[in-house]
Order: C-alpha cells, then sequence, then structure tokens
C-alpha cells in the first residue's frame, strides 16, 4: 500500500479529474461528474467544519480514487460519505480500504454517525465489512455506522505540561515544530509537509499508539512497538513538541530509546526533562521495559543535559550515520532505587 497517497483536496479545480470523471461515466456512475460541477458551482466545496474531499494518488501521481465527507442535511452529527468511487482497475487492491478508513478515522472527530446511500451489491458488501449496517434509519440513505463512541486520549501527568497520544488535530503543529531549523537539523527524519504529516498519523503513528497501549493495557510487553506522545502545556493545551518510545536499529540490544522535541520558543524551561521523566516513569511501571537507551549528538548540550538529569548513566560514543553520538542508558533498577532516595 505504500505506492498509494491519500491527499486532502482543498481545491478540487487544480487536480486533474478529466480520466476519473470519464470512466466512471462509462460504468454508468455519474455522480463523480456531478462532484465536479457541483465543486465548480459553488454549491458542495466540502468546506464546511468536518466536512473534507479525499483524493488517492499512485506511484505515477494519477489520481485513482475519489472521496469526500458532509455533514448530512439531517443533524450536524450526522456524517454522509459521499461521491466514492475508485478507478476499475485499482479495485481490489486495497485503494478503497484505504480511502474508507480515512473517511472513518476523520469522521470520528466531528460526527456520532456516518451514512451513504448506494445500490449495487459490491458496494453492500464493501461496506458491511467496514461494520456499516443496511438499514433505513437515517433518510436518504441505505448504509449507516454508528462512531459515537470515543475513547479519552492517553494521557500522563507531568506537572505543568502533560503528554498525550498523537491525534489527526496535531498535525499542523507537529508540522510546524518539525519544520523549525533547531528542529529539523537534529531530527531531520521529522520534517514533512502537512500532507504527509497527515498520512504518517493516520497510517503509522496513531495506529501503532494504539497497538503499544492496547499491549502495555493487557499484558504489559510492549515488544518491539512505538509510542508517540505530544507535548502540551497546561491551561493553554498547545502542543510544543513531542517524547517517544521506540527501537533505535542502530544500538545493540537491548535497543529501546526515548527521544523529545521542544519547539523553539518553549525551549529552556525543563519542559524536555519533565516530559521524559513522565515518559520514563510510565514505562518502567506499566510495561515489561526494564532498560532505555537515549543517544545524542556530540555537540547537543542541551539534549545531554535532560538526558543527565533524567539519570541515564554514559556508555560511550557511536556513530549514526556517520555521526558522532552519545550513547547512554538507564536501567530499571537503578531508576526505582533513585526514586526511593
Amino acid at each position: 500500500m505504500g505506492k498509494y497517497r491519500v491527499v486532502t483536496i482543498t481545491n478540487l479545480l487544480e487536480h486533474q479529474v478529466d480520466k476519473i470523471v470519464q470512466e466512471s461515466k462509462e460504468e454508468g456512475f455519474r455522480f463523480v461528474e456531478r462532484l465536479l460541477n457541483d465543486y465548480r458551482e459553488g454549491t458542495n466545496c466540502f468546506n464546511i467544519q468536518g466536512e473534507a474531499l479525499y483524493g488517492i494518488y499512485d506511484e505515477e501521481n494519477e489520481l485513482v480514487a475519489v472521496g469526500g465527507l458532509n455533514v448530512d442535511p439531517s443533524s450536524a452529527e450526522t456524517g454522509r460519505v459521499r461521491r466514492f468511487y475508485v478507478k476499475k482497475e485499482y479495485r481490489n487492491e486495497g485503494v478503497g480500504t484505504l480511502l474508507l478508513k480515512r473517511i472513518i478515522l476523520d469522521a470520528r472527530r466531528s460526527f456520532n454517525v456516518l451514512i451513504l446511500h448506494t445500490d449495487t451489491e459490491k458496494a453492500d458488501h464493501f461496506y458491511t465489512s467496514f461494520g456499516f449496517t443496511k438499514g433505513d434509519r437515517y433518510p436518504n440513505a441505505t448504509h449507516y455506522l454508528d462512531i459515537s463512541e470515543r475513547r479519552k486520549p492517553f494521557r500522563i501527568d507531568c506537572g505543568d505540561i502533560y503528554l498525550q497520544e498523537f491525534s489527526i488535530e496535531d498535525a499542523n503543529h507537529i508540522h510546524r515544530i518539525s519544520n523549525q531549523p533547531e528542529i529539523s537539523y537534529f531530527l531531520p527524519d521529522w520534517k514533512s509537509t502537512v500532507e504527509q504529516r497527515v498520512e504518517w498519523l493516520t497510517h503509522y503513528e496513531i495506529p501503532a499508539n494504539k497497538a503499544f497501549l492496547e499491549a502495555a493495557d493487557k499484558t504489559g510487553n510492549v515488544a518491539d512497538l512505538f509510542l508517540k506522545m505530544g507535548v502540551f502545556r497546561k491551561g493553554t493545551e498547545e502542543l510544543i513538541g513531542w517524547c517517544c518510545s521506540g527501537i533505535k536499529e542502530e544500538l545493540p540490544a537491548p535497543n529501546r530509546e526515548i527521544m523529545y522535541a521542544i519547539s523553539s520558543e518553549h525551549q529552556g524551561n525543563g519542559y524536555a526533562t519533565k516530559a521524559s521523566i513522565g515518559l520514563i516513569e510510565y514505562l518502567f511501571t506499566h510495561t515489561n521495559v526494564d532498560l532505555l537507551n537515549a543517544v545524542a549528538l556530540k555537540y547537543n548540550d542541551s539534549s545531554i543535559k535532560v538526558i543527565e538529569k533524567c539519570g541515564f548513566t554514559y556508555q560511550g560514543q557511536i556513530k549514526i550515520d556517520e555521526e558522532p553520538y552519545l550513547h547512554y542508558r538507564l536501567d530499571k533498577s537503578d531508576y526505582e532505587r533513585s526514586t526511593q532516595r
């Protein structure tokens, strides 16, 4: 599925839609043409709060699927799947699944129910496989899905800040911070466009967090799973950075690390240390993690100070991507002894 990417379409008229419109008409479906006409006329531009229009592009940058999310006229708490179409040669390739998962994920932020109308047997099977119920409970709809169950996001209290698992709403803030020169210099892999960040959150980071937290809750065995938490200021609820734990392939096993970043305008306030200690405490008390690693570029003095304040012990210097890093470790037993003093 890496060869396909979901994009949020903010201006349909800037996208090449002629081929997908023509193919849909040849199949007897006129709704993609209506999508384009309504957009041109301004009658439905998917620009009301909670609405969105999506496209899927292949490796050759061709638009191969479209689908939208509207507020249903019957209720502001009801979303409607609109103009959902996948080009024929791309069906059974997981494209429709990729698109519908994104729509459902985003719909959960604004609606309690998601509805749609279809009149084909294949579409019926497709939607019911995602948990939609076939029925006439809602006007002008053949299927509906209850999405009202909203789990409270996982949170770790750290005094005047807190850690909270990433959500789609964090995409713009993460993008802004990760593109700051002070951050991208030390964490180049975090630099992205907004669309890339939304895609990473949707398909990798949010599902990975869910898997980690479920494993921690059920057995405590988090194996090689990743956890990525946003750092938020209390009072303003502003995302000011992140604190994460995952496997660092360049380190010898056991190689779970902790890493962090704080927005440039909030550095120097001790937030990175507080966030790191909060995550360390959680990992050592709620999971089977008994050793953590941390690395910092040899000349990243501020990061080295955070690592040392958290109680890590210096192990030596290593090279990662031909750059000199200082390697530290923190053993659970040592951490527990230090907290009992």
